[in-house]
């Protein structure tokens, strides 16, 4: 039986029970706080873990079905080091199950989407700004998704996130984001993607909040009408 395995930085993604039936897997030495982890990788969870958990300092992968089922977890963080989560990883977890924590039926955990409920998302798609990572077939089942904005804070988009058999057509990206997402998720949709130049969808950090272009100049705008109704000099 398997007791040791080091994972090396080339892999990308850990399916569902990848590990289930080793000696790993088996020794309870392994799990922390109910959480098995195999270097920086988080592979599964156990279904007691419940409140709120905040995913190692330093994890880079969560495995398909990490936190499947385990409906007593309330909240979770997930640290910037993360570049990939795989499928249904919080699926019928409390986060998963309250709808509060979707946002126009895409469910998003810090700044990560997770799942979206696929009918629902329709026509036209604006990824949130600030989103930085795209989970595994997070898309996939958006039957009535015909274009989808992707936001210049995006640097990982999962594997399958997208179906083709469907009406997407359009993936809208920054010309100066192009190489990086062709990259991390985007090459197999070369051809649905349409490049535009890097303007209203840009993001800005100030203080740690983020803004578009838009946004800005919107604020820009509103601060020289308070001025002039203040007669400010």
């Amino acid at each position: 039986s398997l007791n040791s395995i080091s994972i090396p930085q080339s892999v990308t993604r850990i399916d569902a029970n990848a590990f289930v039936g080793t000696g790993i897997y088996q020794n309870d030495a392994n799990w922390i706080n109910n959480v098995l982890y195999i270097d920086n990788c988080l592979i599964q969870s156990k279904k007691e873990i419940s409140g709120t958990y905040s995913i190692n300092a330093g994890t880079r992968l969560i495995a398909a079905d990490a936190f499947y089922d385990c409906r007593l977890l309330d909240n979770v963080y997930i640290p910037k080091t993360v570049i990939n989560i795989g499928p249904h990883a919080f699926y019928h977890t409390k986060i998963y199950d309250n709808d509060a924590n979707w946002i126009n039926n895409v469910l998003y955990i810090d700044d990560c989407i997770i799942d979206t409920r696929g009918d629902k998302v329709t026509q036209v798609y604006n990824i949130e700004n600030g989103t930085r990572l795209i989970a595994d077939g997070a898309f996939s089942s958006c039957r009535y998704l015909e274009s989808i904005s992707i936001p210049d804070s995006v640097m990982y988009i999962g594997s399958n996130c997208f179906s083709r058999w469907f009406n997407l057509k359009e993936i809208h990206i920054s010309s100066l984001k192009k190489e990086q997402l062709l990259q991390n998720g985007l090459k197999d949709y070369q051809d649905l993607i349409v490049t535009e130049a890097n303007d209203d969808n840009s993001v800005i950090t100030i203080k740690n909040k983020q803004y578009t272009i838009s946004e800005l100049e919107k604020l820009i705008e509103l601060a020289e009408e308070f001025r002039s109704s203040k007669r400010l000099p």
